[in-house]
């Protein structure tokens, strides 16, 4: 672990200490994206715990560069199975030469904040509460905060695969190189084991999709 990731390990068990129960602050490491969370305090506000991984937005801001436009994403909706009522920010860590490290993220369910909005408005900076997919500065869609790898793989290929309006079982060879790179754009193939959830999703072998992945790089050099 990277002494900078190491130090804000620190930070979230601060942070956990003094922030209230509904408020979740986690803390991924870009370096191992499918068990990303190495740090959380109050998980419960969406069920994750340590080695959770990545989720979809999180993969799609890394493989965008979105650290480039600026450090930090205030304020979009995200939501878990256990709160679908959830405020999120982002903070991205970045070494000494400018490269990403992780990301720290706070989450808050919004419901137990709305019974004591006057008071905390100030703290929060909560004059309402942001429409899905809203940030100050970046658009991203609403955050879902996944349980395993697999699933956020799955959710993203699904999501691919429906746009298509076309069975996987009657797709072509070139509508299927098309959903590998559109996964490929949304950042999935951070994931070590995102291939082989690909390649059962799309009901082909691991070394077609490898075999996609090669014909989209050599067709962007």
């Amino acid at each position: 672990m990277h002494p900078i990731i190491q130090e804000y390990c620190n930070l979230v068990k601060f942070l956990g200490g003094v922030l209230p129960s509904y408020v979740e602050v986690a803390l991924h490491d870009y370096s191992n994206p499918d068990h990303s969370i190495v740090a959380i305090a109050n998980g419960h506000v969406t069920g994750r715990t340590l080695g959770y991984p990545l989720g979809g937005n999180g993969l799609q801001m890394l493989r965008e560069r979105a650290f480039e436009r600026q450090e930090m994403y205030i304020r979009f909706r995200g939501y878990s199975e256990k709160h679908p009522n959830i405020i999120s920010s982002t903070k991205f860590i970045m070494d000494e030469d400018g490269n990403p490290l992780g990301v720290l993220c706070i989450n808050y369910d919004y419901r137990q904040v709305q019974s004591t909005l006057q008071t905390l408005t100030e703290l929060f900076l909560l004059t309402d509460i942001p429409e899905a997919g809203i940030s100050e500065a970046y658009t991203v869609k609403t955050e879902k905060y996944p349980d395993r790898m697999e699933d956020v793989v799955s959710d993203i290929l699904w999501d691919e695969i429906a746009k298509r309006q076309v069975s996987v079982e009657r797709m072509t060879q070139e509508e299927k190189i098309y959903i590998v790179e559109r996964l490929e754009a949304r950042g999935v193939f951070f994931f070590k084991g995102a291939v082989a959830e690909v390649a059962k999703g799309l009901q082909s072998s691991e070394a077609t999709i490898y075999r996609y992945l090669s014909k989209i790089n050599k067709n962007k050099s």
